[in-house]
């Protein structure tokens, strides 16, 4: 009988192999009778006989119902969501392993649970339904995890770092995989690692790194080829042919999706067999064969249309998308961007979504959209920066579910400690009772008195090392928290006193800004065209704002540092970069604007400011000055990518401060100067005694230079000696 049971046992693993899955008779147990028939039911299953394997399939459930054996009803249910799955009915999949996890509420049967749990949510990472299917994996990492069932623990890993990978929080399921590589170095299960490095392999590839990408891959290719696990050998190649797609080398890129498509056609995949087809169709689009190409891709749409695969069909959208973006049909392109774009939301799937919003910022550029083509990327760059602050963030979560099973651990600890003192003190009073009966025994019971007295003092020490034990290790965790927070505090974007951004954000965003603007003024001139593309930069200071901390107090400077944030937002817009620079100097860069505006703004801002009645920390009202430093980008619009960010910046800063010595409450700028060539260097400095500073400074020449004050002779160089 013991060597029936490892035979079916060996069959079973031979057939979950097939489909990438962890053995189940390393979680699931039944009777040798059940055993061997679901053992040929599978086998005929395998063998195309799908139909008639249902059938009696569903005649087993039937006479096991009567039995009454909760592992025997959940096997066979397990078995009927593994049949519907395979032929892509994942909601009758999904309601045969909820009936299946029926059977499993019995404390025992946790590793049973935890192992339907994981295919749950394996069934909804293939709906779309990736919010549900994390929920299903941590649910079902929590359960091995309390049992230290590691092998369950690493297969679980796993699902989770595909789950991650398919909702596009790829720094996340890195981590994961990863940290199942490093563990799994001593177990040696090679079907785990090949599905290990076959899941880093996709993550690479998805963040586009291709060499890293294509050794994991080829990695996982040798491990797929000496075992029978055919699925995951044929999604190798079709990751390989994606590869080499991305990398233009069309011929191997064929070559490898035609062997998956060989692959998945053995295996009655049909979920990835239209999925391969799909990428197989745009990579001979993208060699020349438009109608081979287009047919591929028509026939696996169709597929995706009649079933219900909503993940395959939103995949299929984009493949038609970049189809017909090579096939010069930009329209209909954007029309199957815009309906995988809502499918990509509904399914939560922010990476699919992101590379949605890729293609369609591409194909406004190249319809000369531009203005359309800017908002989608920024949108893109939104997503990444999301994603992002998700993948700090997880780090966190993790740990506290770690924390939280340690400390159900511990409970269950406890409490068995107090079943074993309340019986050893049960034994201790029938030994009092049994020495009352003579003097003997009357002095013996003084000596046990006084044993018992001295022991309870060494456990009442021992107690107390172990609380002053845990308090330390308590107060070494919440410093580690706290320094977790202290660490998501500083990455934050904003200043927490004004709420404008800070310096962290602008050093993100100004790179794109300047870029944009300078290829903007290029355009401009081509066209001969005067539109707003210009960067205008304002750097402003609050003057006598020492005096004001010194003589009124820091809340009160706080107080006027809230109010001026709120004037710079009520006269600058939304849309402009507005940055607390440090102190009480403040950088707004208004964006798509135009440098003949920048006086007229300065102006605007001064006047606000001067006429604006402050309200400090006691209610006490005081009106308060500023002064005002600015320059445009780029500052030559004949020659935008001769001047650097760190040039203007010196520029502004110089002029802000020339504005403070020359009697506060002003604005000083250049709105336009070109760089000097080094052969006549002297021969281009202007008279003028206020450009003639700057010309020497800065190495400019043809600068124009505007202010507040009567004449630029009035204006007080910073003197650098």
């Amino acid at each position: 009988m013991q060597y029936f049971c490892r035979l079916v046992c060996a069959v079973l693993l031979f057939s979950f192999a097939k489909f990438g899955l962890a053995s189940p008779s390393q979680f699931l147990s039944c009777s040798p009778d059940v055993c061997r028939q679901l053992s040929q039911l599978n086998h005929d299953f395998d063998n195309g006989l799908s139909e008639q394997a249902r059938q009696n399939l569903s005649q087993l459930i039937g006479s096991l119902k009567n039995l009454d054996n909760p592992d025997d009803l959940a096997a066979a249910h397990f078995y009927q969501g593994l049949f519907a799955r395979a032929d892509s009915q994942y909601d009758n999949a999904h309601k045969a392993f909820v009936e299946a996890l029926r059977f499993c509420e019995d404390p025992s049967q946790a590793i049973v649970k935890a192992f339907i749990l994981g295919e749950i949510a394996k069934v909804h990472q293939l709906q779309g339904n990736l919010q549900a299917a994390l929920d299903h994996a941590y649910r079902a990492l929590q359960l091995y995890q309390k049992k230290q069932n590691l092998a369950g623990v690493a297969w679980q890993q796993v699902t989770l770092g595909s789950i991650l990978l398919a909702r596009g929080q790829y720094e996340p399921a890195l981590a994961v995989l990863q940290q199942v590589a490093k563990n799994n170095q001593e177990q040696q299960d090679n079907a785990l690692t090949g599905q290990v490095f076959y899941f880093i392999g996709v993550t690479y590839l998805r963040l586009q790194h291709f060499e890293l990408a294509g050794q994991y891959l080829a990695d996982a290719q040798t491990h797929f080829s000496h075992s029978p696990d055919t699925f995951y050998l044929a999604s190798t190649y079709f990751r390989l042919g994606e590869l080499n797609f991305q990398l233009s080398d069309t011929v191997t890129a064929r070559l490898h999706l035609n062997k998956a498509l060989i692959l998945f056609g053995q295996i009655n995949a049909p979920f990835m067999l239209h999925k391969a087809q799909s990428l197989l169709g745009l990579t001979e689009i993208s060699a020349g064969q438009l109608a081979q190409g287009q047919e591929r891709l028509n026939s696996a749409m169709a597929f995706a249309q009649t079933q219900p695969t909503p993940k395959l069909e939103a995949y299929l959208h984009l493949y038609m998308a970049k189809g017909l973006w090579l096939a010069k049909n930009p329209e209909q392109a954007l029309a199957h961007v815009d309906k995988g774009e809502r499918m990509a939301i509904s399914q939560q799937r922010a990476g699919l979504h992101s590379e949605f919003l890729k293609l369609k910022a591409q194909l406004l550029f190249d319809q000369q959209k531009y203005q359309q083509a800017y908002e989608v990327q920024q949108q893109s760059y939104a997503m990444t920066a999301s994603l992002a602050n998700q993948a700090r963030l997880l780090p966190i979560i993790q740990q506290s579910a770690l924390l939280q099973v340690q400390r159900q651990a511990q409970s269950i600890e406890l409490l068995k400690h107090s079943k074993a003192t309340e019986l050893a003190q049960a034994e201790q009073r029938n030994l009092r009772n049994m020495l009352v009966l003579g003097s003997v025994i009357t002095l013996m019971l003084l000596l046990f008195l006084l044993f018992s007295r001295y022991t309870h003092q060494r456990q009442n020490m021992w107690l107390r090392q172990q609380v002053k034990a845990r308090t330390i290790e308590l107060e070494s965790k919440n410093k580690q928290l706290q320094e977790a927070f202290k660490s998501l505090e500083q990455a934050s974007l904003r200043d927490p006193l004004t709420g404008l951004y800070n310096r962290y954000y602008l050093d993100t965003r100004l790179p794109g800004e300047f870029r944009r603007a300078q290829y903007a003024c290029v355009q401009a001139a081509k066209n001969n065209t005067a539109t707003d593309t210009d960067l205008l930069c304002f750097l402003m200071d609050i003057d006598n704002f020492k005096q004001i901390n010194d003589e009124y107090g820091h809340l009160s400077g706080d107080r006027v540092l809230v109010q001026f944030a709120a004037l710079i937002q009520d006269v600058f817009r939304e849309t402009d970069l507005q940055i607390r620079w440090g102190g009480e100097e403040f950088l707004v860069i208004c964006r798509h604007a135009s440098r003949s505006s920048t006086e007229e703004l300065a102006e605007r801002f001064r006047q606000t400011v001067a006429s604006n009645v402050f309200i400090l920390a006691d209610a006490r009202p005081l009106k308060v000055t500023c002064c005002i430093g600015f320059s445009v980008l780029p500052l030559n619009p004949h020659g935008p990518f001769n001047t650097s960010w760190s040039t203007t910046f010196a520029l502004i800063d110089y002029c802000l401060y020339a504005a403070k010595l020359s009697g506060k409450n002003c604005w000083v700028g250049v709105r336009e100067a070109r760089e000097l060539q080094m052969q006549s260097q002297d021969a281009s400095i202007a008279n003028d005694d206020a450009t003639s500073v700057l010309s020497k400074k800065f190495n400019l020449a043809k600068i124009r230079l505007a202010t507040s004050l009567n004449n630029s002779a009035s204006i007080r160089w910073p003197d650098d000696n």
